[in-house]
């Protein structure tokens, strides 16, 4: 086993990384689809160079009504490795801006589904979060946070104990009629220390690592 699947089935089964952008802030209109691809992870040291992870992620969007949204996606990189990753989820808009003056707010359930195909491994990691986000002209910009929520059992089989993995994210995506490209910063687990990982993470102190991405969205 090489060093980038110990890092996806470790780090990512200790809830450490997150490992793609928020796949929607604004809730797509009724009936509206989305592909959508992501590119990009926690920052480390790799020959010395620092480099996000190079997860990509696939998935699909669609608009139930005005305000729900529901998604999934497929993580690319973690199947390559032999890691099925399956991330479906739900989006809604608790605030829907009547015009560019107004500030948007949604909310975002989802589930972060993981099965080791050498091992036969489970895990199913419940994520919740929320985002503001205000647009002029083609573009906006958006701030929030979530969570990952820690289901394994024990409790000594959890990342450094805890129960759940906070990230905040910072983000700005130019709209197009069809096209959106986002590019997105994210603090994952500042409640988690990196000094006994053997990845060479990259962020502020000696807790949590920032993550950078760029994801792109072709609607229709």
């Amino acid at each position: 086993m090489n060093w980038i699947h110990r890092f996806l089935f470790g780090v990512f089964i200790a809830g450490f990384a997150s490992c793609s952008p928020v796949t929607q802030v604004k809730p797509l209109e009724k009936n509206q689809k989305a592909v959508t691809a992501s590119f990009g992870g926690p920052m480390i040291v790799y020959s010395k160079l620092p480099i996000p992870i190079p997860f990509c992620n696939a998935g699909f969007s669609y608009g139930l009504n005005s305000r729900v949204t529901a998604s999934a996606q497929l993580g690319l990189t973690s199947l390559a490795f032999g890691v099925i990753q399956l991330d479906p989820g739900i989006l809604y808009g608790i605030r829907m801006p009547a015009n560019n003056h107004q500030i948007g707010i949604s909310a975002f359930l989802k589930t972060h589904l993981l099965l080791d195909k050498w091992e036969g491994n489970f895990r199913w990691y419940p994520e919740l979060g929320i985002q503001t986000y205000k647009e002029w002209g083609r573009n906006m910009v958006y701030a929030g946070a979530s969570g990952w929520f820690e289901t394994r059992f024990p409790t000594e089989k959890r990342a450094a104990g805890n129960v759940w993995v906070p990230m905040l994210n910072l983000g700005y995506t130019r709209q197009k009629t069809k096209w959106n490209l986002t590019a997105e910063a994210k603090w994952i687990a500042p409640n988690i220390s990196k000094n006994d990982i053997v990845v060479d993470f990259i962020g502020p102190g000696t807790n949590g690592t920032l993550g950078l991405y760029l994801g792109l969205a072709r609607k229709f």
